[in-house]
């Protein structure tokens, strides 16, 4: 730990360090050159397929470790004998290798080559490295054929690699010939033509291997519909041929992040490629909006700032309505925006900085700046709910903690400040930075009470009967309505209302009538029908609807939530929902393990979908513009985020379940990570 620093700042202040057991022994499934068994049947009898056992090194004390057998397409009784038992390393011994031997029962059925495992469980005095060993019984009756598999390979892989089997196992070599033809794939542009008439299986073998070369693609940025090319086999002897074309499908490779923007930065040098940092902002940062790199790139880098964005969404709404409500307040609360924005841009600039030493450079703030901002905090403490005056306690209680000052790159003390010193209004203390120092007027205040609805939560709705049955959640605001469905990652009907803020009341169907409206659907592809729906964060408003004079029609009280979670939708992959009045945001959250790549979106209602040059998803409608944000792409490691490359994909398709011509797919490139 480090602590009283002179002459500088504490960025981080622990250093962990691993001390790794070199002690500790660990058994495993043979590999390298004790290959699986791989047994020919026979016609009776058994016959043995031995597998090995290692242990690392020998040991003081008896090492054990428990084994049995597990069907795959072989059955137990019928195809093999079942074992099961315990091996036993005496402790002292030089003795590191120990077999099993599971018998394999010959037969006269004609089948296929059958596969089952063995199964390593609860050592003692050691670690299991590899638990399961695979045994292949191979059949040696009935006629013999070839086939030949499928491939898919990317388009900057340099092989696809082809497997011939033989159906039975012969005592005599079998050979056969095989060349390749152009399907959607053309020789000498996407791979190199090749033939042959020496393809052999000696005996006792039932596969064999063979490579065709792929031409990589001079421009890794151009897209492409997926080509084909075939492997077609002739001539056999000794066998019949029963599949006798593989087809190679070549797809285009995923750019990476730094494949796309070069020049961002840390994607210049070439031994950055593998591991190479999202560039934290676009060049032309007038663009991006401030609060979200404040909160990506400042906020979620520690603990503490994450625990500030959650309070932001749980008490966003209430603090609106406070600010709404009281236009002193409001009018306060924007010069201190004002008055400290060039500190946020100070914050985000200082993480985007090449050098160690100037991302930890610090920024002067006055006592004086520090009182303003807590005279603030405290006004609007004294107006709010229970909840809100705890968080606002303990943020202000962080305002005068030098740990958190120093753990932001704060300095606090007498002298220049890097803010210029103004004069505040009779209702605050301490400096506050305007264009004006007096209160602003009606149409200053409606334009500020907009901005201040603009910032507040998305609510959803848990579907209680007010819409369809298929839908989960939906969400109303100034000009649209989101739906939340099991396959739709979210529907959402814009309306042309105007500009203006509280310019629209909804009704439930006054959207569908009007001719203006237009509807974007985004659906997960091969997304799980029945994900677990919860929403989360419950908020203490409420809806009701009352619709029609039959009060058995209306519906009441239904709960409203500022995110909605859906489990699983993928395999190993989670979903959620959130967001505020002008931007919808969601989350997947891939657990270890699972594969990123599952994630496919299909867009159905634009009339254009592009990715602009901040890397944005820009989706265009008759009602206007919907824009996704750059995906941020980041992995957990010991409770710190660290940023993974990568970006959307888009690729327009007419095969994505939708009836419309104009469908769009869209996927994540994700760079490489610790999976």
């Amino acid at each position: 730990n480090l602590f009283n620093p002179t002459n500088a700042t504490i960025g981080r202040a622990q250093g962990v360090g691993t001390i790794t057991n070199d002690d500790r022994r660990t058994v495993s499934m043979a590999f390298g050159q004790f290959s699986l068994p791989s047994v020919v049947e026979g016609n009776s009898g058994q016959r043995q397929a031995v597998f090995y056992v290692f242990l690392s090194a020998p040991a003081n004390v008896d090492v054990t470790v428990q084994y049995s057998t597990q069907d795959r397409t072989a059955t137990a009784g019928s195809d093999y004998v079942a074992a099961s038992g315990t091996l036993i390393f005496p402790a002292n011994s030089t003795t590191t290798t120990l077999s099993v031997s599971v018998p394999v029962l010959g037969d006269t059925d004609i089948e296929p080559h059958e596969f089952f495992e063995l199964r390593l469980s609860n050592p003692t005095n050691a670690d299991i490295e590899r638990a399961i060993g695979v045994g292949t019984i191979i059949n040696d009756d009935g006629p013999r054929t070839l086939s030949i598999n499928d491939v898919a390979v990317t388009n900057d892989f340099p092989t696809a690699v082809f497997t011939v089997s033989l159906s039975a196992v012969s005592n005599d070599s079998v050979v056969f010939s095989y060349a390749t033809a152009d399907g959607t794939a053309k020789s000498g542009i996407d791979y190199r033509s090749f033939s042959s008439n020496n393809g052999s299986l000696p005996p006792g073998e039932y596969q064999t291997t063979f490579q065709i070369d792929i031409i990589a693609d001079n421009n890794p940025l151009a897209v492409h519909e997926p080509r084909t090319f075939f492997v077609n086999l002739s001539n056999p002897v000794g066998a019949t041929i029963a599949d006798g074309q593989g087809v190679c499908t070549i797809n285009d490779h995923i750019p990476t992040f730094c494949e796309l923007n070069p020049h961002a930065n840390g994607c210049q040098s070439p031994a950055e490629v593998d591991d190479c940092p999202i560039t934290r902002a676009s060049s032309n940062k007038g663009t991006i909006n401030l609060s979200r790199q404040f909160r990506d790139e400042v906020l979620a880098q520690t603990p503490r700032g994450q625990k500030y964005t959650q309070a932001y969404y749980r008490f966003a709404g209430e603090v609106v309505e406070l600010l709404v409500f009281n236009p002193r307040l409001l009018w306060r609360t924007s010069q201190a925006l004002e008055r400290y924005k060039p500190i946020m841009q100070t914050l985000v600039s200082r993480a985007e900085a090449p050098t160690e030493s100037a991302q930890r450079a610090a920024i002067s703030v006055s006592p004086q700046d520090l009182e303003a901002v807590d005279d603030l905090l405290k006004d609007i403490e004294a107006k709010a709910s229970q909840q809100l005056r705890q968080t606002l306690a303990e943020i202000r209680s962080d305002l005068r903690d030098s740990q958190v000052q120093a753990e932001f790159g704060v300095k606090v003390g007498p002298g220049d400040s890097d803010l210029p010193s103004l004069p505040g209004d009779d209702g605050a203390k301490g400096p506050m930075r305007s264009v004006s120092t007096y209160p602003p007027n009606d149409s200053t205040m409606a334009a500020r009470a907009t901005e201040a609805y603009g910032n507040l939560p998305l609510r959803f709705e848990i579907n209680q009967g007010q819409v369809a049955r298929e839908v989960n959640f939906i969400s109303r605001g100034n000009g649209y309505t989101l739906s939340l469905t099991n396959e739709t990652a979210f529907q959402l009907r814009r309306v042309d209302v105007g500009p203006g803020f509280g310019e629209a009341v909804f009704n439930p169907q006054s959207d569908i009538r009007n001719p203006s409206s237009s509807l974007l659907r985004m659906k997960l592809l091969g997304s799980n029908p029945t994900p677990r729906v919860a929403g989360l964060d419950q908020l203490p408003t409420r809806s009701n609807y009352f619709i029609g004079s039959d009060a058995r029609s209306w519906r009441t009280n239904i709960s409203n939530f500022s995110k909605v979670q859906y489990e699983q939708i993928y395999p190993g992959v989670n979903l959620d929902y959130y967001g505020n009045q002008r931007q919808l945001e969601y989350d997947f959250t891939v657990t270890p393990g699972a594969d990123p790549a599952t994630i496919k979106l299909g867009i159905d209602g634009a009339n254009k979908v592009e990715i602009d040059d901040q890397g944005d998803l820009v989706l265009h409608t008759t009602s206007g513009i919907v824009r996704q944000r750059r995906p941020l792409i980041y992995q957990e490691v010991d409770g710190i985020r660290q940023e993974i490359c990568g970006g959307y994909a888009l690729q327009k398709t007419q095969d994505i379940g939708f009836q419309s011509q104009g469908s769009y797919l869209v996927a994540f490139r994700v760079g490489a990570y610790d999976r």
